[in-house]
């Protein structure tokens, strides 16, 4: 933007738009200082491999970077070619759209693509974090998955990216969402006092284990934690490299 190192106090001045625009054509980088390594890769950074984590990701991530209208109008035939298209073989993007068919049959075929999209290029990550988190073996790590269909957007963003993070603050702007709200919240509180995001009447979410794979599903009718939800699906997935299907 034009400013020199003893010019901090100028950041001040600038209006945010000036400062957004900026953002997003810069990112963070190793610079042996202020990032000394590249965090998470090729394991957990040490400087806080003694304190907890809580980490998640939302069901449908992807609708919120979706920009193709084409993806809310899918069927099972064209989402198939799609994961062909980004490398996974015909017999497992088969496979994969009948697991992900079976377990949740309400789903529309578009809802399957997102969840599939989801899963592929964030969830897998949220996976890989915990694990890499587990090999320290010197603190828990809690991991969650957001599965309530918000009404943003009529209904069509359903559990978006961030979606969580709102009702995590106490903001609900849907009378549906409170009580969701109230436990997300006082999981995260209760994390910020003790480490753990057990709390009184929140129901038991036992640290994650790589055996059993102990997830947090949060949503509006019935939190509850599940053992390796959609374990079949990700042993496919997690075989591909990550692929930017947003």
């Amino acid at each position: 933007m034009g400013l020199r190192e003893n010019q901090l106090e100028e950041l001040h001045k600038l209006a945010p738009a000036t400062l957004y625009a900026t953002e997003v054509t810069v990112a963070p980088v190793v610079d042996g200082q202020t990032i000394p390594e590249q965090i998470w890769d090729p394991k957990a950074p040490e400087v806080s491999a003694g304190i907890p984590m809580i980490i998640g990701n939302t069901k449908d991530e992807s609708t919120l970077f979706s920009r193709d209208e084409t993806l809310f109008g899918l069927d099972d035939a064209e989402i198939r070619d799609r994961l062909v298209q980004t490398g996974i073989s015909g017999t497992d993007a088969g496979e994969l759209i009948t697991l992900y068919r079976y377990d949740y049959p309400k789903d529309t075929p578009s809802d399957r693509w997102f969840r599939i999209a989801s899963d592929r290029a964030l969830r897998r990550n949220v996976i890989r974090q915990a694990e890499l988190k587990l090999e320290q073996a010197r603190a828990n790590v809690y991991v969650y998955q957001f599965v309530w269909n918000t009404p943003v957007g009529n209904g069509r963003m359903k559990a978006f990216h961030t979606a969580e993070l709102p009702l995590a603050m106490r903001v609900v702007a849907h009378a549906e969402a409170e009580a969701l709200s109230r436990q997300i919240s006082g999981a995260w509180a209760a994390f910020a006092r003790n480490g753990s995001p057990n709390q009184p009447g929140g129901g038991a979410w036992p640290a994650y284990t790589k055996a059993t794979r102990e997830t947090m599903i949060f949503d509006a009718a019935n939190s509850k934690v599940r053992k390796d939800p959609d374990g079949e699906q990700l042993s496919i997935l997690l075989r591909y490299p990550v692929n930017n299907l947003l």
